[in-house]
């Protein structure tokens, strides 16, 4: 297996992945209205 840094054309797929969990404000302690653009930084 090969693990390599994220680059920015992962950020569609990043983002699917840590939405919801933002969303759902229940395993880390992040603003519900956290946007992408700030998430992903």
């Amino acid at each position: 297996m090969h693990i390599r840094p994220a680059s920015s054309a992962d950020a569609p797929a990043v983002w699917s992945i840590i939405e919801a969990m933002i969303r759902a404000a229940e395993t880390y302690a992040l603003d519900r209205k956290l946007s992408r653009a700030e998430a992903l930084a």
